[in-house]
């Protein structure tokens, strides 16, 4: 594959450029697995998106060093504990394997999903973003028990990709905190018909981190896209909610009929 040859390269660069600054590397410091395949899907789509001739042309002067580091921070670490995380991951090729493992088959799924419906991202810069509402949010500050609902009318079928930063603080006294989305319309009864995303957990540590979920739509009727940024599971009235929430981004890549 060759996403694989051009990582396994870059690997090995990593590798004996620094093997010798550290000798031992213990695992908990280093990038967690599940952190570290997002990562890694996100260094491959980003790769691929700035080397589409019309984004080479676009950004010049965006070199391929600094378009890592962006994921880097965006995902709340430093290019020094990713240069770690492949330093302690060349002594363990065997578990390396398998988080790449992984990263291929997000990826794939999602390359997939949008080839086989022929999506492609409008050209129409200013219906990039559906989002319209705050785009920065601080808890208990904007509602001690705010989950920030939204609804969003929607009327051309697609594959929709909702991506918000967040940082959740341990104090956070959310039960079972989440970014969750639905595809909506009215069907007649109390609640209209729901098409569920794919829900992401949200950490409480502290730290900067990127959720996404994403969904294609399935049927003609729906009409809003609807849910929470942090949505729970609490029934009580006497807790607060601490985090903040940055970034926010609703994504639409339309279906071309084939």
């Amino acid at each position: 594959m060759k996403f694989f040859s051009w990582f396994f390269i870059f690997f090995l660069m990593l590798t004996f450029s620094c093997a010798d600054k550290e000798k031992t590397i213990r695992k908990k410091d280093i990038i967690p697995q599940e952190d570290l395949i997002a990562i890694l899907a996100d260094i491959h789509i980003t790769d691929g998106i700035l080397n589409m001739p019309k984004n080479l042309n676009k950004y010049p002067g965006k070199d391929t060093l600094s378009n890592y580091n962006d994921i880097f921070f965006n995902h709340g670490y430093s290019r020094e504990i990713f240069d770690k995380t492949l330093i302690y991951y060349s002594n363990n090729p065997d578990d390396f394997e398998l988080i790449y493992e992984e990263v291929i088959n997000n990826i794939s799924t999602l390359e997939s999903e949008i080839s086989s419906q022929r999506f492609v991202i409008e050209n129409d810069e200013s219906s990039s973003n559906l989002w319209e509402d705050t785009m920065e949010w601080k808890l208990p500050q904007n509602g001690k028990r705010n989950k920030i609902a939204f609804s969003i009318p929607i009327n051309k079928q697609g594959f929709y990709i909702i991506r918000v930063r967040i940082k959740m603080y341990k104090a956070d006294a959310s039960i079972n905190p989440r970014l969750s989305a639905y595809f909506w319309y009215d069907d007649g009864t109390e609640n209209g018909k729901k098409y569920n995303f794919p829900e992401s957990k949200i950490k409480k540590e502290d730290t900067w981190r990127y959720y996404t979920i994403s969904l294609k739509t399935t049927d003609p009727k729906i009409t809003h896209l609807k849910g929470f940024l942090l949505n729970d599971d609490n029934t009580s009235t006497n807790w607060a909610k601490k985090a903040e929430i940055e970034n926010i981004s609703i994504q639409r890549q339309l279906a071309h009929e084939k």
